[in-house]
């Protein structure tokens, strides 16, 4: 029997994140269609009844200000995701390897992970737009949905590494509690001695 192909252990934690990055490339490539071009009035009316002043002007003006928060919302929802997958899979694959196993290499460099995430998801964020700006029909590049697509980076990265430091943080206590001795009974044969 021969064996199955598989990705190296630093490579296959980044499965969901590149998954989701040929998701959100096809997904980005569609032509928009004319009638999905028009202004969140829905989200305008909502914020007057329901919200108070001043946070009610600010978000008047900023919809006021905006022709279209709601492209920039779903570029900044892609891309927080997409900063979470890379977040994950960067702690995925810095523990699949045993430390001692480990080559050193570059300079030496280190740098935050949830960095290391919106790098990497700002630089996927500008090649979409600079593919929408050159490729599919009824598309064009912005600098607005960059910046929102690096915003949306980070946010995914940084929430994702508050996530994954309550997660270590909560399973240290646990080895730890399991760890600690055991207080032994009065007059059992281990206190005796």
């Amino acid at each position: 029997m021969a064996p199955s192909p598989t990705l190296s252990p630093r490579l296959s934690p980044y499965g969901p994140a590149l998954l989701w990055a040929l998701g959100t490339w096809i997904l980005l490539s569609l032509p928009v269609p004319e009638d999905s071009l028009q202004k969140l009035s829905w989200l305008q009316g909502w914020v007057e009844a329901h919200w108070a002043s001043p946070w009610r002007d600010l978000a008047l003006w900023l919809l006021a200000v905006s022709d279209g928060w709601g492209d920039k919302l779903v570029h900044c929802g892609l891309f927080a995701v997409q900063g979470a997958l890379l977040l994950k899979g960067y702690e995925a694959s810095s523990t699949a390897i045993p430390e001692e196993q480990v080559e050193p290499r570059g300079i030496g460099l280190r740098i935050s992970p949830w960095l290391w995430a919106t790098f990497w998801g700002s630089l996927f964020g500008g090649l979409t737009e600079l593919w929408q700006g050159w490729g599919p029909p009824q598309r064009d590049a912005s600098l607005g949905d960059w910046l929102a697509d690096g915003l949306g980076a980070l946010a995914g990265a940084w929430l994702m590494s508050r996530l994954v430091l309550r997660q270590r943080e909560t399973r240290g206590r646990e080895i730890g509690a399991a760890r600690a001795p055991i207080a032994e009974a009065p007059g059992s044969p281990a206190a005796v001695d």
